[in-house]
């Protein structure tokens, strides 16, 4: 009897107008493996490589404000963990020990970044961190000091005048983070529920290092859009920037969940960065920013029946007394083939409304469909659709669909027929760009 294969049918086939609808489009080809875990227990040793290009769909875009393309990418990760309690073999805590653990891991990237256009930088980026880490930990919470050297060289072509074509750049950063661990028994409907409660704290230091003579390839400004951006170690994603940082991090979650099945019925979490110093690095040479707190980043998720559920986000500005942006959603799940979704979006200058569907039209057959409805206060506003049907064989799939897209920036907007060939964990190639729309995944050995 015919099925569809795997939960991964629908990200590999997915319609996701949040990638769909952006303005560069990537181009990715990528092989991930972990070697060691053939050989070796507790221990993690990945090696990732990528090459990425991207397609410029937004012809309002000038060529040097298009991404750079990794050409290649290697990036290479390991850790493991040494326990320390020599009497306690089985590394189960007991009300009054302590378990004592050292994590060295050690993080290694290489890339060579390249652009269309003959003024941008162009080069090699090297990243190097290294970092030590000693939990100390019980039953009902943890400390662990951690500490990283972060060193980064580049080898690059077209740098402004003055500048060096081969900087660098090293910096140590401190943190020591704490967790408590509470929980209650509580009813739910007649039901027993356990409820926990984890506060958190970490203080972390970053001294301050001049980063001007540094290129910026792929390295951007957290917008704290997610409640994980209070727990970054870094204000910058990307290797580029490093931000200069004193002061704490707090946290605090809870989850309720059945007993008896561990279903979650509701889990919410708060974050909050508190400052002692100006974040003096920046990405565009502008001021220091001396505010005090970050935003206040509240979330929350509540399986309202076995196939329903909400969810929730937003973040308190401080400095406006008002809230920056928020976003509520509610999703219908009979299974991974049987759901609907609705999510809104709100913040000051924009806002949008996404929807998406899929659903099975026979044991192989799958229908997709997705629309973005967004407005912003700069007349930039928009309606992304699209339509799919899906065939999913054991070993591959294909899908064809419709995509409409605006027209007032891109010269590709309107009606578009994309069809998308999968082999499963291999490869995918996508009609628009046939050449360049494959992704390939390597499984890794376990």
């Amino acid at each position: 009897m015919g099925e569809v294969s795997d939960k991964s049918y629908l990200e590999d086939l997915s319609d996701n107008l949040q990638v769909s609808s952006a303005s560069h489009i990537p181009q990715r080809v990528d092989l991930s493996i972990d070697p060691m875990d053939i050989f070796l227990d507790d221990e993690n040793f990945q090696i990732n490589a990528d090459a990425t290009a991207y397609q410029t769909l937004d012809n309002s875009v000038s060529e040097a404000d298009e991404p750079y393309s990794r050409l290649p990418g290697v990036r290479a990760s390991w850790d493991k963990a040494f326990a320390l309690n020599a009497n306690d073999p089985n590394g189960w805590l007991q009300d009054n020990s302590t378990r004592f653990s050292i994590k060295p891991q050690l993080v290694s990237e290489l890339i060579n970044f390249d652009h269309s256009s003959a003024t941008k930088t162009t080069g090699i980026r090297w990243d190097n961190q290294m970092s030590l880490a000693v939990p100390m930990e019980r039953t009902y919470g943890e400390i662990t000091p951690k500490i990283t050297y972060a060193h980064t060289a580049y080898s690059v072509e077209n740098q402004p005048a003055g500048q060096s074509s081969d900087p660098t750049r090293g910096i140590y950063l401190f943190e020591i983070g704490s967790k408590l661990f509470l929980e209650r028994d509580m009813i739910w409907r007649g039901s027993d529920h356990t409820q926990t409660l984890v506060p958190s704290l970490t203080y972390r230091y970053v001294p301050y290092e001049d980063q001007d003579d540094l290129p910026v390839f792929d390295s951007g400004t957290v917008g704290f859009e997610n409640i994980a951006d209070a727990f970054l170690d870094n204000g910058f994603w990307g290797a580029d920037r490093i931000q200069n940082f004193q002061g704490f991090t707090l946290g605090l979650s809870s989850e309720t969940y059945a007993e008896g099945s561990g279903e979650d019925l509701l889990s919410w979490e708060l974050a909050q960065q508190i400052y002692f110093a100006e974040r003096e690095v920046t990405l565009d040479g502008a001021g220091a920013d001396s505010s005090d707190f970050s935003p206040l980043l509240a979330n929350a998720t509540f399986q309202v029946t076995k196939h329903i559920s909400t969810n929730g986000f937003a973040n308190w500005n401080w400095e406006e007394s008002e809230i920056g942006s928020w976003r509520l959603g509610g999703r219908y799940s009979l299974d991974f083939r049987r759901e609907f979704g609705a999510s809104y979006r709100w913040e000051e200058t924009e806002s949008n409304l996404e929807l998406d569907l899929t659903w099975p039209l026979a044991p192989r057959w799958q229908l997709g469909a997705a629309a973005l409805i967004g407005q912003s206060d700069d007349d930039d506003s928009g309606s992304y659709s699209r339509v799919s049907v899906g065939y999913d064989a054991c070993c591959w799939a294909l899908q064809v669909a419709l995509e409409d897209r605006p027209s007032e920036n891109d010269d590709n907007g309107g009606v578009q027929f994309l069809a998308t060939f999968s082999l499963k964990s291999l490869g995918r190639i996508s009609s628009n760009q046939l050449a360049e729309g494959i992704k390939t995944t390597a499984p890794s050995w376990n």
